[in-house]
């Protein structure tokens, strides 16, 4: 039989809560509490409830309560979209931020840091930019990218967030391609920001 997601939350906790590697429990990426009115759940037809907020924030303590009852060391995270998503609009954000079992709050910024000052507003807890990226390869110089990057993670310092941590690192990126890659080898792991 397959896990609940609480046992699945408690059996993760557990296995490898004393690895070195972990900094912090993600206790789900990019979360919306929409409800799909087609067949395919197209992102523009889903439903957004009345009580979104408060089903995203009640969702948030049960499963933070498990995470912490199996480890009160590390902390706790939830991987949110920065706009206004199912469960985040309005005054969601600050909602599901207030939440007992969240020590950091995440902003996943895709719209140039547009939902950002408000979010940072919205919570006295800090904000970690967990995912920002900008495509390079054959739509941009990667060299030209790595400014860019640098560029942004300086505003965000600037705007008061706890830190950035970029969109993605790849093995083998696909030079030929526009995409998101960072490979081992990119012009961005030269920047003062990153050491």
């Amino acid at each position: 039989m397959p896990l609940s997601y609480s046992e699945w939350v408690a059996a993760a906790v557990d296995r490898w809560a004393g690895s070195p590697s972990i900094a912090a429990w993600e206790l789900l990426g990019e979360p919306e509490v929409g409800v799909c009115t087609t067949p395919d759940c197209d992102l523009h037809q889903r439903r957004c409830p009345e009580d979104s907020s408060q089903v995203l924030r009640d969702w948030v303590d049960a499963a933070g309560a498990v995470a912490r009852a199996h480890d009160q060391r590390h902390l706790l995270t939830l991987g949110l979209l920065g706009g206004e998503q199912c469960g985040l609009a309005d005054g969601g954000y600050a909602l599901v931020a207030a939440s007992p079992y969240l020590d950091v709050v995440q902003y996943h910024d895709y719209d140039d840091a547009a939902f950002l000052p408000l979010r940072l507003e919205q919570t006295e807890k800090p904000v970690l930019v967990a995912e920002f990226g900008i495509r390079a390869g054959s739509c941009l110089p990667l060299t030209e990218r790595a400014t860019r990057v640098g560029a942004q993670i300086d505003r965000y310092h600037t705007m008061g967030t706890a830190g950035a941590l970029l969109w993605a690192f790849v093995p083998d990126p696909r030079p030929q391609e526009c995409t998101y890659d960072i490979g081992p080898f990119d012009p961005i792991h030269g920047l003062p920001q990153m050491r």
